[in-house]
């Protein structure tokens, strides 16, 4: 049921994610209220398998990522412990493996170069790293610093890493990670966004998205020469995070309200902000 071919690899290598493409497939994971990790894969021609049990016993949504020919998950356990199964052609799931730690937020992946980089807040709102290098295995887990609420964002720019998060007060950090300077320590954006942020690369813009606690989204945006415009606000009243994604020439922002309904503000080169438009529904999450 598994990809065969990775023909399609991305060259800017994306954050885990509850949905992933896997050459020509989408793979979408999940958690059941026990804890019990499942998948569903949906492949062109055949439509979707149905959901495969996969076990575990995670306390928080699992996370997956595409590692070379590989699918791999991340979960944690209620003790903190983060915890990967792997899937290898020819050879089909791992099962899960403890990579320990303990930390408090959802653990997030990314591919950076030949490693696998797996990152969490530990409850003192320190951010800790945990990566994998071919043919030396596991680091081990190494504290970043940093006093963060909430869960992290991660991405890659250029040659960089930048990890976001937010302070308990709603400020948002970054934390840059350069080949030649290695991590530039927590710097402050400013901002007082009540939900955790989330970093997208589009064109040769970082752009940072997060919600108040009135519901308005507000978005800071790195351009190279320019530096951070500041907060700016686009609108709204979403409940939870605002998920940006690239769809061609555009950004797309996709937001849910208190009453379930999903909305979308779409950014168009040469046209601006749309502004926000029902897509109806009536979603928790």
């Amino acid at each position: 049921d598994e990809a065969d071919s990775l023909d399609t690899a991305p060259t800017t290598y994306m954050q885990s994610s509850s949905v992933v493409q896997f050459g020509g497939q989408a793979q979408v994971f999940g958690r059941t209220t026990g804890g019990t990790a499942y998948s569903d894969v949906y492949a062109p021609g055949s439509g979707w398998s149905g959901w495969n049990d996969l076990g575990g016993t995670l306390a928080d949504n699992p996370t997956a990522v595409r590692y070379g020919k590989q699918m791999q998950v991340y979960g944690r356990a209620a003790s903190g412990a983060t915890y990967s199964d792997v899937w290898t052609p020819g050879s089909g799931w791992s099962g899960w493996q403890n990579l320990g730690g303990d930390i408090v937020s959802d653990p997030v992946a990314i591919q950076y170069g030949n490693q696998m980089q797996v990152y969490g807040r530990a409850a003192s709102g320190a951010t800790y790293s945990d990566v994998y290098t071919p043919n030396k295995g596991w680091s081990g887990w190494n504290d970043l610093g940093g006093v963060l609420a909430g869960n992290l964002s991660v991405v890659e720019y250029g040659d960089q890493l930048q990890i976001y998060g937010r302070t308990s007060s709603g400020t948002t950090y970054s934390d840059v990670y350069d080949p030649d300077s290695g991590w530039s320590g927590w710097t402050s954006l400013g901002g007082t966004i009540a939900t955790d942020p989330t970093a997208i690369q589009y064109g040769s813009q970082m752009q940072v998205y997060g919600a108040t606690s009135g519901g308005t989204t507000y978005s800071d945006v790195y351009t190279p020469g320019k530096g951070w415009s500041g907060w700016n606000s686009i609108g709204g009243t979403i409940a939870g995070s605002p998920e940006p994604v690239v769809y061609g020439s555009q950004l797309q922002v996709f937001g849910r309200t208190s009453g379930g309904a999903t909305y979308s503000d779409v950014y168009t080169p040469g046209s601006g902000w749309s502004g926000w438009n029902s897509l109806g529904g009536s979603i928790v999450n």
